[in-house]
Protein backbone atom coordinates (compact mmCIF):
# COMPACT_ATOMS: atom_id res chain seq x y z
CA UNK A 1 0.00 0.00 0.00
CA UNK A 2 1.43 3.58 -1.15
CA UNK A 3 1.79 5.92 1.90
CA UNK A 4 0.10 9.40 -0.18
CA UNK A 5 1.58 12.63 1.49
CA UNK A 6 0.05 16.13 1.29
CA UNK A 7 3.37 17.79 1.75
CA UNK A 8 6.32 16.83 0.56
CA UNK A 9 8.96 16.15 3.52
CA UNK A 10 11.86 18.15 4.39
CA UNK A 11 15.16 16.55 3.70
CA UNK A 12 17.15 16.99 6.84
CA UNK A 13 20.46 16.56 6.19
CA UNK A 14 20.52 18.39 2.90
CA UNK A 15 18.88 21.63 4.01
CA UNK A 16 21.56 21.45 6.91
CA UNK A 17 23.76 21.33 4.53
CA UNK A 18 23.03 24.17 2.46
CA UNK A 19 22.20 26.48 5.83
CA UNK A 20 25.64 25.41 6.58
CA UNK A 21 27.09 27.02 3.11
CA UNK A 22 25.37 30.01 3.39
CA UNK A 23 26.29 30.64 6.70
CA UNK A 24 29.93 30.01 6.02
CA UNK A 25 30.12 31.88 2.61
CA UNK A 26 27.40 33.87 1.59
CA UNK A 27 26.06 35.37 5.04
CA UNK A 28 29.76 36.49 5.50
CA UNK A 29 29.63 37.99 2.31
CA UNK A 30 26.48 40.36 2.80
CA UNK A 31 27.97 41.13 5.52
CA UNK A 32 31.32 42.41 4.62
CA UNK A 33 29.60 44.18 1.78
CA UNK A 34 27.81 46.38 4.09
CA UNK A 35 30.76 46.72 6.24
CA UNK A 36 29.34 45.19 9.30
CA UNK A 37 30.98 42.27 11.39
CA UNK A 38 29.18 38.50 10.34
CA UNK A 39 28.90 38.17 13.83
CA UNK A 40 26.89 41.33 14.66
CA UNK A 41 23.05 41.05 15.52
CA UNK A 42 22.72 44.64 15.23
CA UNK A 43 20.11 46.22 12.92
CA UNK A 44 21.77 48.63 10.87
CA UNK A 45 21.53 52.39 11.33
CA UNK A 46 19.20 53.88 8.20
CA UNK A 47 18.95 57.42 8.05
CA UNK A 48 15.76 58.79 6.92
CA UNK A 49 17.26 61.78 4.98
CA UNK A 50 16.45 62.29 1.09
CA UNK A 51 19.44 60.32 -0.89
CA UNK A 52 19.18 62.50 -4.13
CA UNK A 53 17.45 62.33 -7.12
CA UNK A 54 14.79 60.20 -8.32
CA UNK A 55 16.35 58.88 -11.69
CA UNK A 56 17.67 55.57 -9.85
CA UNK A 57 20.94 53.93 -9.24
CA UNK A 58 21.66 50.66 -10.31
CA UNK A 59 24.40 50.03 -7.75
CA UNK A 60 22.12 51.92 -4.90
CA UNK A 61 19.42 49.73 -5.67
CA UNK A 62 21.37 46.55 -5.49
CA UNK A 63 22.92 47.43 -2.17
CA UNK A 64 19.57 48.65 -0.79
CA UNK A 65 18.44 45.44 -1.77
CA UNK A 66 21.44 43.65 0.19
CA UNK A 67 20.48 45.74 3.35
CA UNK A 68 17.17 44.70 3.08
CA UNK A 69 18.10 40.95 2.70
CA UNK A 70 20.99 41.07 5.88
CA UNK A 71 18.24 42.80 8.26
CA UNK A 72 15.58 39.89 6.85
CA UNK A 73 18.30 37.28 7.91
CA UNK A 74 19.03 38.45 10.97
CA UNK A 75 15.00 38.98 11.69
CA UNK A 76 14.92 35.08 10.96
CA UNK A 77 18.03 34.63 13.23
CA UNK A 78 16.02 36.26 15.77
CA UNK A 79 12.71 34.55 15.11
CA UNK A 80 15.13 31.44 15.40
CA UNK A 81 16.33 32.53 18.99
CA UNK A 82 12.88 32.75 20.33
CA UNK A 83 12.23 29.29 18.88
CA UNK A 84 14.50 27.07 20.41
CA UNK A 85 17.40 29.45 22.15
CA UNK A 86 19.87 26.45 22.12
CA UNK A 87 19.91 25.44 19.21
CA UNK A 88 20.22 29.52 17.81
CA UNK A 89 23.18 29.19 19.96
CA UNK A 90 24.76 26.07 18.27
CA UNK A 91 23.95 27.24 14.40
CA UNK A 92 25.58 31.35 15.52
CA UNK A 93 28.23 29.39 17.87
CA UNK A 94 29.52 27.01 14.69
CA UNK A 95 28.70 28.72 11.66
CA UNK A 96 29.51 32.48 12.54
CA UNK A 97 31.86 32.01 15.24
CA UNK A 98 33.38 28.64 14.30
CA UNK A 99 33.81 27.22 17.05
CA UNK A 100 33.83 23.42 15.93
CA UNK A 101 31.03 21.34 17.15
CA UNK A 102 33.74 18.95 18.64
CA UNK A 103 34.82 21.77 20.76
CA UNK A 104 31.24 22.57 21.87
CA UNK A 105 30.43 18.74 22.73
CA UNK A 106 33.71 18.84 25.02
CA UNK A 107 31.99 22.27 26.70
CA UNK A 108 28.65 20.95 27.24
CA UNK A 109 29.92 17.00 28.15
CA UNK A 110 27.36 16.04 25.24
CA UNK A 111 28.64 13.91 22.39
CA UNK A 112 29.30 15.12 19.53
CA UNK A 113 26.60 12.68 17.35
CA UNK A 114 24.04 14.64 19.84
CA UNK A 115 25.76 18.36 19.07
CA UNK A 116 25.49 16.97 15.21
CA UNK A 117 21.69 15.89 15.84
CA UNK A 118 20.81 19.09 17.44
CA UNK A 119 22.66 21.47 14.85
CA UNK A 120 20.92 19.77 12.18
CA UNK A 121 17.74 20.27 13.67
CA UNK A 122 18.41 23.84 14.57
CA UNK A 123 19.62 24.57 10.85
CA UNK A 124 16.42 23.24 9.26
CA UNK A 125 14.47 25.45 11.94
CA UNK A 126 16.67 28.46 10.41
CA UNK A 127 15.87 27.61 6.75
CA UNK A 128 12.36 27.83 7.63
CA UNK A 129 12.42 31.09 9.38
CA UNK A 130 14.44 32.76 6.63
CA UNK A 131 12.22 31.30 4.08
CA UNK A 132 9.23 32.78 5.84
CA UNK A 133 10.95 35.93 6.90
CA UNK A 134 12.62 36.08 3.18
CA UNK A 135 8.92 35.36 1.63
CA UNK A 136 11.44 32.49 -0.07
CA UNK A 137 13.59 34.71 -1.76
CA UNK A 138 16.47 33.06 0.11
CA UNK A 139 14.84 29.26 0.27
CA UNK A 140 17.26 26.79 1.95
CA UNK A 141 14.95 23.96 2.48
CA UNK A 142 15.87 20.97 0.34
CA UNK A 143 12.10 18.71 -0.13
CA UNK A 144 12.30 14.44 -0.88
Amino acid sequence: MAVITLFPRLDEKETARAVREYLKEDYAKVCLALGTSPSSLRSPQISGEPRGTVAGNPTEDGLIKLIDLDVKVKQAYRRLERLNPPGAQLVYRCYLLHISPETIADESYRSVRYIHGKLQTACCQFASCLADITEREVDLRVWK
